[in-house]
């Protein structure tokens, strides 16, 4: 999961799928491990283990560093990791949040102050409720994360008649290109605009209007709407709309919460035809599962039921109004990671039955493409949809009514989405090889984010620890039995027995080749735009680059350490008692010994992952074939020896697995 750094990598690209999660999520601090607790660990163990951390790392613990401004700012970096650290995993809340989803979706849940009213009270008390808020609130989070990067709204709808043209091909072609009667025209248009101003954290205002066209004839209303939740579920929330202009109407929308799974809306509307209310209800049936029910005194009688299936979305609807009865089916299902298919029937009395086709897929990370085929009474219609952010376009074409003679044209219509969506396919991929490089480069800078800061947290932590550790290696060596335990040397990382810390890396890993390759591919069709300006800077950037990739193992004697239990050192007067949580089992502290868990040892005070790669996570280091490894040469009993451990693998000194080298004073 992560170093115990003072920075995190880069934050994932929003709509990020499983995969890529768990690719991002690698670079944030594993709490556990920067406080040396296991998973299993107790509240009690977790406050007593940040007590013993604060004595050396909390700015004023030691009068003695304020004459060092560098060691003052360390501490005061470093102890805010480990506050932030304590914090959340010392709240039960956050820390089941955290286990599940790591720091954003701790971020999440502390951006919503309703949650913690939920959490304690009523809402919210089983673990399956809490994970579903807080997928909410991270899909929420998301989309208000795109959406913040277009403050306004737009929408355009464009309905065209092509039915004469597509009776009559030849004939449409040639009007072209001559004046006279049109084989294509317009019908109809509407477009609207909104833009949200943001008034406090739970109330916003928004400005908007829309213009509509129909054969000649315009008109248009501006809208104005001031919407407010509330964070107290004994507190309703409520939406106040205004339209002024062709058709004035004022809304107000009212829902409460009775229940966590049930909430009630009480909807007001005047308008030229008078005064119109709705009453109805929302309730979770279950955790997919969600039903609807309203009833108005213009509208009648309307139920719907939905279910959210994650790789598809179902729902059922049925109204009963003055137009008679009517049903309407829909089903959403996820083919790939960025191409969905629709289908939705309908049946009335008043229009019919007709039928809805159609497929979208996602092109870049804020583009999606829609096609898809009306089947309808009136005859066939073509649907062509565009959304680029908060820009969305859609163009109904209608080709041709229902009869024998144009049974071939509406075979056509129906077959002719996937015939584009096969054209689209073939020009959307350059698009996505751009998307492809654009990622890489993304999680290249990413890495060398996170070896950056990473690297600086770690040597900030080790300034720390030096005067603790100083303290315990000569405790060792006053020791009366000669059995002090010191950690002359230790690394960790790719090689650690090689003297030279850093690696030569002619044999690149995929992303840096892939990377290389692009850049090259590149450099013809930039070559001679940029000239030399800049090329400097460029170039001691890429070496600062290539150092922090070259590093292939860090020096982590002063953390081990100080991670020695020594009798009489300030940390064992204080936690003689203290069971040592770094364990998968309860052990009792022992006198001049050192013991590590097994689990990844990246993310522990003074320590950070040097060769962390593409695929490589630290909260599983299995799922690379490069991991790190800890070399350790220390004197213990007269004699110094050394051992290599993987990095899952649990750590004892002395162990019975180390080699001896040889008599102390002979080795170092």
């Amino acid at each position: 999961m992560s170093d115990g750094g003072d920075s995190s990598g880069s934050p994932p690209p929003e709509g990020e799928g499983g995969g890529d999660a768990a690719y991002w999520r690698q670079f944030e601090r594993d709490y556990y491990a920067l406080l040396g607790v296991t998973r299993s660990a107790s509240a009690d163990e977790i406050r007593a283990r940040f007590l013993s951390l604060s004595r050396e790392f909390h700015p004023d613990r030691h009068p003695r560093r304020h004459g060092n401004a560098a060691l003052v700012a360390a501490a005061n970096s470093q102890y805010a990791v480990l506050d932030r650290a304590y914090k959340v995993l010392f709240d039960p809340v956050k820390r089941r949040v955290y286990d599940i989803y790591g720091e954003k979706g701790v971020h999440a849940l502390e951006q919503d102050a309703a949650v913690q009213q939920h959490a304690v009270g009523m809402h919210l008390k089983a673990p399956d409720e809490v994970q579903r808020y807080v997928e909410a609130r991270l899909r929420r989070l998301n989309q208000q994360a795109l959406e913040a990067q277009f403050s306004s709204f737009s929408e355009m709808s464009m309905h065209v008649d092509a039915s004469d043209f597509v009776r009559e091909p030849m004939q449409g072609l040639r009007s072209l290109f001559r004046s006279g009667a049109r084989f294509v025209e317009q019908s109809e248009m509407t477009i609207h605009q909104r833009t949200a101003f943001p008034l406090s954290r739970s109330t916003t205002l928004t400005l908007g209007g829309y213009m509509y066209d129909k054969h000649g004839l315009g008109m248009g209303s501006f809208t104005a709407q001031l919407a407010h939740t509330s964070f107290d579920p004994s507190v309703p929330s409520f939406t106040l709309m205004s339209e002024l202009g062709w058709n004035p109407k004022l809304h107000c929308q009212i829902s409460q919460p009775v229940s966590p799974h049930t909430v009630f809306m009480l909807i007001p509307e005047l308008d030229d035809n008078g005064l119109d209310i709705s009453v109805g209800a929302n309730q979770l049936l279950t955790p997919q599962l969600h039903g609807a029910m309203m009833w108005s005194t213009r509208d009648g009688l309307s139920a719907s039921i939905s279910q959210d299936a994650g790789t598809h979305h179902a729902t059922a609807a049925v109204a009963v109004n003055g137009g008679g009865p009517n049903v309407s089916l829909q089903f959403r299902r996820g083919l790939m990671a960025a191409t969905a298919a629709k289908l939705s029937l309908r049946a009335s009395l008043v229009s019919g039955l007709s039928l809805v086709a159609g497929v979208s897929r996602e092109v870049s990370n804020r583009t999606r493409l829609a096609l898809g085929v009306l089947l309808a009474k009136t005859g066939v219609t073509l649907r062509l949809g565009f959304t680029r952010g908060s820009v969305r376009f859609v163009m109904p074409i209608f080709l041709s009514p229902f009869s024998a003679q144009t049974a071939f044209s509406t075979f056509c219509a129906a077959t002719s989405p996937f015939v584009v969506a096969a054209v689209v396919t073939q020009l959307v991929k350059p698009a996505q090889e751009r998307k492809r490089r654009r990622e890489l480069e993304h999680r290249h800078d990413a890495r060398v984010q996170y070896l950056a800061t990473a690297r600086q947290g770690a040597l900030e932590q080790q300034k720390l620890m030096r005067r603790s550790a100083k303290e315990k290696m000569e405790l060792e060596q006053q020791r009366e039995d000669g059995k002090g335990l010191l950690v002359l040397l230790a690394r960790y990382g790719k090689n650690p027995t090689s003297s030279d810390s850093r690696e030569l890396r002619g044999g690149s890993d995929e992303l840096d080749a892939a990377l290389q390759a692009m850049r090259e591919q590149d450099m013809g069709r930039e070559d001679g735009e940029d000239g030399e300006t800049g090329s400097g800077d460029s170039i001691s950037q890429q070496e600062a680059d290539a150092a922090l990739l070259e590093q292939k193992w860090v020096d982590v004697t002063v953390p081990l350490q100080f991670f020695v239990n020594v009798r009489g050192s300030a940390s064992y007067r204080t936690a003689t008692v203290l069971w040592l949580s770094c364990f998968d089992c309860d052990v009792l502290l022992q006198d001049g010994a050192l013991s590590l868990s097994s689990a990844s040892k990246a993310g522990l005070l003074g320590f950070y992952n040097p060769c962390i790669g593409e695929d490589q996570t630290i909260a599983d280091a299995r799922a690379s074939t490069v991991k790190p490894l800890l070399y350790v040469r220390y004197a213990y009993d007269g004699h110094v020896f050394e051992a290599t451990f993987d990095d899952d693998q649990v750590v004892n000194l002395p162990s019975r697995y180390a080699q001896v080298m040889g008599p102390l004073g002979s080795v170092y």
